[in-house]
């Protein structure tokens, strides 16, 4: 079965530099010519929604704010039927939203979460390494909606309800945790 990995957390954490781990060195790097705004980066079993090796901000930052769906319309055409590719990532901002989780759902894969997280210090140093400048209520709104959206990925807490005293209880996959969190206070990729 295939694997749609989403790659959250704030600015700076180190989601494109891990994913630039996982990707190695012998990738290949496309756009599509007629509209532009669809890009990957492939490297088999892994497709990576964006452009990577390109520098600070590479990744799923290259692909713009309105080329989600596109690249979702290229993956489930192109990437998704080829047996070749097991894996695919999208990392950071881009794609980490309801749109487009349902829709990977809907295509019949698994969709998992990996949250990278760190204590304001250390993400406040790392963006100083890298010369970050980001407005700090921007930066403020990124890390609530990375928050919330791996939150979505989590067993839901419920109560005892009435289905679960007489029969009938919850479906079980919605039990089942498909969120990794992951503190990268004191690691590198």
């Amino acid at each position: 079965m295939h694997t749609a990995v989403f790659v959250v957390g704030p600015p700076g954490v180190g989601k494109t530099s891990a994913m630039r781990v996982l990707l190695g060195e012998s990738y290949r790097r496309f756009t599509l010519e007629e509209n532009g705004r669809v890009k990957w980066t492939l490297n088999k079993p892994y497709a990576f929604a964006g452009h990577y090796g390109l520098g600070t901000f590479d990744g799923a930052d290259t692909v713009p704010n309105d080329g989600w769906e596109p690249n979702l319309d290229y993956w489930e055409s192109e990437i998704l039927p080829n047996k070749d590719f097991q894996f695919t990532v999208f990392d950071g901002d881009r794609f980490s939203h309801n749109n487009a989780k349902r829709r990977l759902e809907a295509a019949g894969v698994r969709v998992l979460c990996v949250h990278l997280t760190a204590s304001d210090a250390v993400m406040e140093a790392r963006r100083a390494e890298r010369g970050s400048d980001q407005n700090a209520t921007w930066l403020k709104g990124r890390v609530s909606k990375a928050r919330k959206f791996a939150t979505g990925f989590a067993p839901q807490e419920t109560e005892l309800g009435f289905d679960d005293m007489f029969g009938g209880g919850a479906d079980e996959s919605e039990k089942e945790n498909r969120l990794l969190e992951v503190g990268v206070e004191d690691i590198t990729p």
